[in-house]
């Protein structure tokens, strides 16, 4: 069976179990994991469905798209 793991954005219940953890893995069907997957409350550890959990941006909360090696540091202007 595929496993999975619960992300921080997670209720108590994720896929009907209960959530031990950020990172603790289910060995669930891909069936059960459907909605959580979806909702980015799992993320699919094996290969076959293996990808990161898309962050989603809040107003109140920015995400920043430009990757670090892209952004200089804040230097003070010389007098």
């Amino acid at each position: 069976m595929p496993r999975f793991a619960i992300t921080e954005t997670a209720g108590r219940i994720v896929a009907g179990h209960t959530n031990t953890g950020v990172g603790s893995v289910l060995t669930i069907s891909d069936a059960q994991a459907a909605d959580a997957l979806k909702s980015g409350h799992l993320v699919a550890l094996d290969a076959k469905g293996a990808r990161k959990p898309i962050r989603q941006q809040s107003s109140s909360n920015p995400v920043s798209t430009v990757p670090a090696e892209t952004v200089s540091p804040e230097t003070e202007p010389e007098e």
